[in-house]
C-alpha cells in the first residue's frame, strides 16, 4: 500500500461491481505541448512543440478505443497517463502513466490508449490474464486504475488503459499502478510491457519515459476514421526483468 502525501492508497484487483465507477472516472487531460511526428524517408522523428492555448482532451463515452488511454500505457501518467506529468507519478502520468494513466496515464488523466480497458477488462478472462487493478483511498474513493492483458505467444503484457482521477494526479498513483502491472507481468512470465499512447498526450509520454519505457513504433492511420483523426499512435515498450522494480 503506497503512502503518498500522507494518503495510503490500497492497490487491489477490481471486481465486476467496480465497472460503473471505473467507466465514470475522468480521464481527460490538458497539455501545453504535443509531439509532432515528422516523417523521413527511412523513419520518423518526434519534436515536442508548444500549443497555445493549452489543449484539453476529453474522451467521449463511445471513444473508449481511441487514443489515450494506453497509454493507457497511459497512460501507464497519462501517466498520474500515464498522474499527470509525474508519472504515472505523473503517470505519475502511465497515471495517464497517472497518465502512463493518465492521460492516463501515467500522464495526466488517461494514459495508454489500447482497447476498451474498462468494464470488459474488470471481469477479465477465464484464466485471469486480463485483470484491472484499482488504487483506492482509505475511504474507498477510486483514485485510479490500470487494465492489462497478457499474450503468451509473444510474452507481452499490454497496458490496455491507465487513468488517475484529477484530484489524485501528481501523487505517485500512476507509478504505483504501473508497478503493480509490472509485478503482474513478472508473475505471468512476460518478456516486456507494451502500450499505445497518442502523440498529443505529452504528459503521459514523459511519464512513461521516466518509468523506463522506450519508443518502439508508430501508426499514422490508427485514428484516421475516429474522433481523434489527426493524432498518431505511438508505441512504447519496457523490458520485464525478473525481480525488477517498477
Amino acid at each position: 500500500m503506497p503512502l503518498v502525501d500522507d494518503i495510503t492508497y490500497d492497490i487491489r484487483a477490481a471486481g465486476p461491481e467496480d465497472g460503473g465507477r471505473i467507466d465514470a472516472l475522468d480521464g481527460s487531460f490538458t497539455t501545453a505541448t504535443v509531439f509532432r511526428v515528422e516523417s523521413a524517408e527511412n523513419g520518423f522523428t518526434l519534436r515536442e512543440v508548444p500549443v497555445d492555448p493549452p489543449l484539453t482532451k476529453v474522451f467521449p463515452d463511445d471513444d473508449a478505443d481511441g487514443p489515450d488511454g494506453p497509454d493507457g500505457p497511459d497512460g501507464p501518467d497519462g501517466p498520474d497517463g500515464p498522474d499527470g506529468p509525474d508519472g504515472p507519478d505523473g503517470p505519475d502520468g502511465p497515471d495517464g502513466p497517472d497518465g502512463p494513466g493518465g492521460a492516463g496515464g501515467p500522464g495526466e488523466g488517461r494514459g495508454a490508449d489500447v482497447g476498451d480497458g474498462h468494464s470488459e477488462a474488470v471481469v477479465g478472462n477465464a484464466d485471469g490474464r486480463e485483470p484491472t487493478f484499482l488504487a483506492l483511498t482509505p475511504d474507498g474513493t477510486l483514485a485510479g486504475f490500470v487494465s492489462v492483458s497478457y499474450a503468451r505467444w509473444n510474452r507481452r503484457l499490454t497496458i490496455e488503459d491507465i487513468e488517475v482521477a484529477p484530484a489524485h494526479r501528481g501523487r505517485g498513483v500512476g507509478r504505483a499502478l504501473m508497478s503493480r502491472a509490472e509485478e503482474f507481468a513478472r508473475e505471468c512470465g512476460a518478456g516486456h510491457v507494451w502500450l499505445e499512447v497518442s502523440n498529443i498526450n505529452a504528459p503521459a509520454i514523459h511519464a512513461y519515459r521516466r518509468m523506463g519505457f522506450s519508443l518502439c513504433g508508430l501508426d499514422t492511420s490508427l485514428y484516421a476514421f475516429t474522433a481523434s483523426a489527426g493524432e498518431y499512435a505511438l508505441y512504447l515498450s519496457k523490458p520485464c526483468r525478473p525481480g525488477a522494480a517498477g
